[in-house]
């Protein structure tokens, strides 16, 4: 009974802290980075991969 209890709360949290699917979108435009002229190419592709 106990662990059920732990594991639906566990489960509420992480739930609640994962970012959803229109916040990650939100969170980096490609084409921003890929149309940035104050970026160099090397800058660019580690943006790129981070995202």
């Amino acid at each position: 009974m106990i662990k059920t209890i732990y594991f639906t709360l566990t489960t509420i949290f992480l739930l609640s802290c994962a970012p959803t699917q229109n916040d990650f979108e939100r969170g980096i435009d490609f084409d921003d980075v890929l149309n940035n002229q104050n970026m160099s190419d090397s800058d660019k592709i580690i943006e790129l991969k981070i995202a």
